[in-house]
């Protein structure tokens, strides 16, 4: 069974508001979190596995994103 059916590979916040609940839940579960927020609150407090990306960003290019960093 591949570690992707068992766990959640990421977050990804779709704006401010749920970048920072995104956040709040990484921070105890220690899941990566996707943020497409312009918010750069969200990575000044230097936690590895938050990253930020342009809100124009569309969603479908976040999931890109994920999927290519889970192939081996």
């Amino acid at each position: 069974m591949r570690s992707w059916t068992k766990h959640a590979l990421a977050m990804v916040a779709l704006d401010r508001n749920a970048s920072h609940l995104a956040e709040q839940l990484a921070l105890k579960s220690f899941v990566p979190v996707v943020a497409l927020s312009s918010d750069k609150t969200l990575t000044s407090t230097n936690v590895p596995w938050i990253f930020r990306l342009s809100p124009e960003t569309k969603p479908a290019a976040a999931l890109r994103l994920l999927v290519t960093a889970e192939r081996p």
